[in-house]
């Protein structure tokens, strides 16, 4: 178990790190696979590991734990299928309106992120999703100007 911890701490060891950890699970060792990915994500946030540990507890019905990751795969990759993932645990822990704010604030600081168009145009808010379109063009821009004459 040392040495799997220690391996973990490695950058170039993810691969290695998540197949050892589903060696431990098959052999019914889940809290020592829970340890070596946790200890590996807190150093290098990876989202293969992200995933393993979002669909590790997932499988134990641990859903708060599920969110947590889901929601750490969401901030790092900004991804529509990641929203959805959220979304669907934040409604099974009937959180989802809440959590869906938190998301939306989130993503509002970030305008070059299509992220929001493609949320609004999901729930049919055509006028919201047009106005993030329109804060992502005007950035895009004046980004693609200032840079043309700096």
């Amino acid at each position: 178990v040392k040495e799997a911890k220690q391996a973990a701490q490695q950058k170039e060891y993810t691969f290695q790190t998540l197949a050892i950890a589903d060696l431990f699970v098959k052999h019914q060792q889940d809290a020592i696979a829970e340890i070596l990915v946790l200890s590996f994500s807190k150093n290098h946030p990876d989202l293969r590991a992200l995933q393993w540990l979002k669909e590790f507890y997932q499988k134990r019905n641990d859903l708060e734990k599920a969110l947590a990751q889901a929601k750490q795969i969401l901030y790092l990759s900004p991804r529509f299928n990641y929203y959805q993932e959220v979304q669907e645990l934040g409604q099974q822990l009937q959180q989802w309106p809440a959590l869906r704010q938190e998301i939306i604030n989130h993503f509002k600081w970030i305008p070059d992120e299509l992220l929001l168009v493609e949320i609004y145009l999901d729930e049919k808010a055509l006028d919201q999703a047009i106005e993030a379109f329109d804060q992502i063009s005007q950035l895009s821009y004046y980004s693609f100007k200032e840079t043309q004459y700096a």
